[in-house]
């Protein structure tokens, strides 16, 4: 099974709430041989990292995207960035931990060790938004 999630649709419903919507690269998660995984998003919280930072937020995005493949989508809300990702998990927590390890690795290897994942929303990813390879 391939994620096909609609990134449109998590932009527009970003921007229903008010974030504004600087970047994003496309990510294709692939959960073929894992029949039990279910498919999680998650929204977690940096605070600190600045809409007008480019220098900083892209290549964190960038390293995010390319080590980990995560599908990853910044935008702020409240002076706060916000990463979305997508993956597939045998639970929430499980998610949780392994974007939150991600998140926080990315930080570190693009020299943003002083910032950090403060909170963390996770829903499950309907099965009208999945395709099947």
């Amino acid at each position: 099974m391939s994620w096909k999630g609609d990134l449109n649709k998590i932009r527009r419903s970003a921007e229903i709430q008010g974030w504004r919507v600087v970047g994003q690269l496309p990510g294709m998660l692939e959960a073929k041989g894992l029949p039990r995984m279910t498919e999680y998003r998650l929204w977690i919280t940096i605070p600190g990292l600045a809409v007008d930072d480019e220098d900083h937020w892209e290549p964190f995005i960038v390293k995010l995207e390319q080590e980990y493949d995560l599908g990853a989508m910044i935008g702020w809300h409240v002076g706060k960035a916000e990463v979305v990702v997508s993956l597939p998990s045998e639970s929430e927590a499980h998610a949780t931990r392994v974007a939150v390890d991600a998140i926080t690795e990315a930080l570190e290897a693009t020299g943003l060790a002083r910032l950090y994942p403060s909170s963390v929303a996770v829903e499950l990813v309907a099965e009208n938004e999945l395709t099947t390879a």
